[in-house]
């Protein structure tokens, strides 16, 4: 009796191989190739953040100046106020003072 023993047929297997080799090639070209799209959109992003970022701090800068500017004249017209309001009170006072030596 003969037994059936199973042939290997090498072509086909070394076909498929080469087949699954040129799509596992092509997958990574692929992913060679996102990689790539992601890094340059990541750069752009970063490039676009440190934009926002120094747009943020041009713009704190002019805040902060504005505030500085408020509140230094604020400062001037109060002392400018005191110092008026002290010469007037002063002034009356004198006047009732030489009033009241004249009389």
């Amino acid at each position: 009796m003969t037994e059936n023993k199973p042939t290997i047929d090498f072509v086909t297997i070394a076909r498929d191989v080469t087949e699954l080799n040129e799509e596992l090639s092509t997958l990574e070209n692929d992913i060679v190739e996102q990689l790539d799209k992601n890094a340059k959109l990541r750069d752009e992003l970063l490039g676009k953040e440190v934009e926002r970022t120094e747009e943020l701090l041009e713009l704190t800068k002019e805040r902060n100046s504005a505030i500085a500017s408020s509140r230094l004249f604020k400062i001037l017209f109060c002392t400018i106020l005191s110092i008026l309001i002290a010469f007037v009170v002063g002034k009356r006072i004198y006047k009732n003072r030489y009033q009241m030596h004249i009389e």
